[in-house]
């Protein structure tokens, strides 16, 4: 594959990513408001400890470091949306 065909493959990609990310993010705020009606902080170490620790066991050994990272900026965006979802609701 040249590396225009890989660039492109790599487009694809980062829009499945995109998607999935907005559908995620989407997620994020209707646990924020169910968090919310239960009383419950948006940071939940349970949680994303099961998440991460189900990731690494399916990762690419050689991927490990990487995974973790990404997972690990993926909460912290998860957890600031739910912040400033709650936030809103509360006329913030």
């Amino acid at each position: 594959m040249s590396l225009d065909e890989l660039r492109l493959e790599m487009d694809k990609v980062d829009s499945e990513l995109l998607s999935l990310f907005s559908r995620r993010m989407g997620i994020a705020v209707k646990i924020a408001e169910q968090k919310k009606k239960d009383g419950l902080p948006a940071y939940d170490q349970k949680r994303e400890a099961y998440v991460l620790d189900r990731a690494l066991e399916n990762a690419d050994p050689e991927l490990l470091p990487y995974v973790n990272s990404f997972f690990r900026h993926l909460f912290e965006l998860s957890r600031s949306c739910q912040i400033a979802a709650i936030d809103e609701e509360k006329g913030l």
